[in-house]
Order: structure tokens, then sequence, then C-alpha cells
């Protein structure tokens, strides 16, 4: 390796310079090998770095996820432009997730406050957490050990928790993660409208787009969630996100009666007026129902219903395109599964055969159906995956 090649970004991922990163943090000195063997753990390191790129892309997730490092006997992971050393060595990313959430944002004040409250009265992230010791302390059995860790499927609540876990990291990872809606996500009142719409930021995060949350504190009048950027073009995408409340679910007053309509039209309308009508525009609905896993998509449910919806609403032409280019449900309800073994989301995108604005950007049906299709599924970034309970 040449001198140019030594002072470029080493591609881990740090933002260090090659010279000054791997090679000594491996060792805490200075380099002293030859420069055939720095070729061959660059190329080691790149390779890695590839087939880590490969398999995230299969499951939606386009952002590099540095993998750890054991330094002096702890384990070191990076978010972003933060490091976090002094780890244990027999982390999992999916603990590491929890400690970001848990210590990171949540903070002890928080915690503290919810161990004083009654059981009904506390915050279901807590209850979450909660219910996670109490099921990956059932699983540790011999059965499910992979040499010092061990690997299960994970039940409802432990899908719950750490799919928001990860949402957090990536939108931490990407810079993207605004104090407003922090506060929002710690409320009791607040926190179904937060959690759906740091989903869909976290999404779009992971496909590599620049989210801009819109503080409403700042913007006066109707708008929209966010924008996502493309960083690869001018394009911006503007998001509205709908969580359907539900009674009895998510800290809603009353009791679940068993209902699967979502009322899909009346929020729809209220969305369209957050539509700033000069850009893409996405409506995301969250149905927020019990997942129907043995039946056939087109017989789920809440699925007939908005196909119903569709079947009377006229169709668009190009003289009368439609102000909205897509339309995304999703039904990511693990927390109706609690300890049953949590089940993959549901999803359904609808596109308008003309739109006034439509999303230019090749491939991006595509990608977004790929990471709707895998969300929840939360890859550990250390391990190679051999069965699907290793990433969840």
């Amino acid at each position: 390796m040449n001198g140019s090649e030594r002072n470029k970004k080493c591609p881990c991922g740090s933002g260090k310079k090659w010279k000054n990163c791997c090679p000594n943090i491996a060792t805490g000195k200075k380099l002293e090998i030859s420069q055939e063997e720095i070729d061959i753990l660059y190329g080691k390191i790149m390779e890695e770095k590839l087939s880590r790129r490969n398999r995230l892309e299969k499951i939606g997730i386009f952002i590099d996820f540095v993998k750890p490092m054991i330094f002096n006997g702890r384990k070191v992971w990076a978010l972003g432009s933060r490091i976090y050393h002094e780890r244990p060595e027999r982390e999992t990313f999916h603990e590491f997730l929890l400690f970001i959430l848990i210590q990171q944002v949540l903070g002890k004040e928080w915690w503290e406050l919810q161990e004083t409250l009654a059981e009904n009265e506390q915050h279901h992230i807590y209850r979450s957490f909660k219910k996670w010791q109490e099921w990956a302390l059932k699983n540790q059995l011999d059965s499910n050990r992979i040499g010092n860790i061990w690997s299960f499927f994970p039940d409802g609540w432990s899908r719950s928790l750490i799919s928001l876990a990860f949402d957090i990291a990536s939108l931490i990872h990407t810079d993207h993660l605004p104090d407003d809606i922090l506060h929002r996500l710690k409320s009791y009142d607040e926190y179904q409208s937060a959690r759906y719409e740091i989903a869909i930021a976290a999404i779009f995060a992971r496909l590599g787009y620049k989210i801009e949350f819109l503080n409403e504190k700042k913007i006066k009048g109707k708008h929209c969630e966010f924008f996502a950027h493309d960083k690869s073009s001018s394009e911006v995408i503007a998001v509205e996100v709908k969580s359907k409340e539900r009674a009895g679910i998510l800290h809603i007053d009353g009791t679940y009666n068993g209902e699967y309509w979502a009322h899909i039209k009346r929020a729809k309308r209220k969305a369209m007026k957050q539509n700033p009508k000069d850009k893409p525009f996405l409506i995301f609905f969250d149905i927020n129902a019990p997942q129907a896993p043995d039946l056939p998509p087109f017989e789920k449910p809440w699925i007939e219903e908005v196909k119903k919806l569709h079947d009377k609403t006229l169709l668009n032409s190009p003289e009368n395109p439609d102000l909205c280019s897509g339309e995304l449900f999703t039904n990511y309800s693990f927390h109706y599964q609690e300890e049953n073994q949590a089940t993959p989301g549901e999803y359904l995108v609808t596109i308008p055969l003309y739109s006034k604005f439509p999303i230019n950007k090749p491939g991006f049906w595509d990608t977004i159906q790929l990471a709707l299709n895998n969300y929840g599924n939360v890859p550990n970034l250390d391990i190679e995956y051999e069965k699907e309970s290793e990433y969840f």
C-alpha cells in the first residue's frame, strides 16, 4: 500500500485515516508490520466490509454499520461519529442497541420514574424491556447456545423492543434524531405517534436518505412529518405518517374490541392536508391490528378493507393526476403477540397510475418494499447468520 492509500479513510467506516485507525487500534501502538502484511490486512477488512454490506442490503439496509472491535479485552462499537468503548466483550449487537435505548436515550431519571408506577401506568417500552428480560432468561438453554451466546426466536415483546432500539440507533448513526421526537417517545400520551414516525424515518435513513424532521414549534401551518432527501440527486420526498389508535392498545384507554377497520378514508383526508403540493408525497398508515400470518395477503381483514376503499376510488388520469405519490400500509403490531413467537410484519403498497409528482429515483419502489418486508429483522453485526433466529 502506498502513502496516498494509507492516507485514505479507513474502510471500517470510522472516518479516520487508515494509517491512524485499524492497524493501531488492533495493537495499541505504532505499526511494526511489513507493507505486505498491511496490504493483506487492508484487503481482509475490505472483503469483510463488502460481505457485511451485501448481507445488510438483502434485508433493506443500504448504509454501513461498523463491525465492533475488541480492544484490551473490551468491545468497541461505533454509531455515526460516536464511539462506545469499554463494552462487555460478549455483548451482542442486540444488547448494545438496548444499552443505547435504555441508558443513553431514555435515561436514569425516566427509568426510575417507571419503577414507581403501577403496571397499568407504566410506559410500553419499560414493560417490553421487563418482558424481554424474562424471555431472555427463559431461553438460555443449551439447545439455543452458539459458542458463548444464545440464539432463539423472539416473542412479541422482544421484537417490539429490539425493532424500536434499532430504529433509534439507525437515526443516531445517520445524525437524524431530534430531541423533540425523543420527548414525545418518552411521553405516555404521545408514544404511539412518535414511535411510528421514528419507524418510518429509520426505514428511509437505512435506505440512505437524509431525514429533515419538521419541528411543529418552528413551522406555522400544516406540514408533513419529515422530508427525505435523496443524497444521489436533488429529489426530496415529503412523508406523512398516520397511526390508528385502538382502545386498550398502546396507552389508549378502554378495551380492545377486535376490530380491524382503520377508517383509512378519514385518515387519508387528514393526511392530504399536510401535502406541500410541490414534490412527491407519501402517506404511511399504521393499521395497528392483530396480524393474520396464516391467511393469504388479500384475505387478511385489514387488506380487504383497503382494497374495498380503492375499488370505490375514481381512477386518476393524465388530465387529473393524483397529488399523492403513493400510499403505504403497514401492520408491525408485534405488541399484540406478547409472549407468543413473533411473526413477520404485514404491509401493502399502492401506487397511483398517474401522479402529479412521481418518484423518479430508479428502483425506489423495489427498495422501499424490500425494507418494509424485512422490518423487524435486526442483524447482529459480528455474527454470520445461519438461521433466521440470529437476526430479529
